[in-house]
């Protein structure tokens, strides 16, 4: 199996607050610019994650990653972002509800 790797691009940070955070609305044209994946990326998620659910919370959390430069909480990933992987992935709206990763973690340790 052949593995790609992700190059992530980090020129978009300079310049930027110590603490980048995502705009309050996001036009639908920045949502396709910025949060689309490419075919690489669902092919990442797609062997990190078994599960669709899982596949979208991978993704949501690249992108989120790609714009910020870290991993914000999930109360703080607009729901415009999860709503355009969701529909890019041709996912029903009750898959990843309430995009919540504590009830994961909660249920390991369980």
């Amino acid at each position: 199996m052949r593995l790609t790797y992700l190059v992530l691009d980090y020129t978009f940070l300079r310049g930027c607050a110590k603490n980048p955070t995502f705009k309050s609305s996001l036009p639908s044209t920045e949502l396709d610019t910025l949060y689309t994946p490419s075919a690489a990326e669902v092919a990442f998620a797609q062997v990190q994650a078994r599960t669709r659910s899982r596949q979208l919370s991978v993704l949501v959390l690249l992108k989120a990653f790609q714009r910020l430069g870290y991993f914000p909480v999930a109360a703080a990933i607009p729901a415009d972002i999860i709503q355009h992987l969701r529909a890019h992935l041709q996912l029903r709206y009750s898959i990843a509800g309430g995009f919540s990763f504590a009830a994961e973690v909660g249920d390991r340790r369980a």
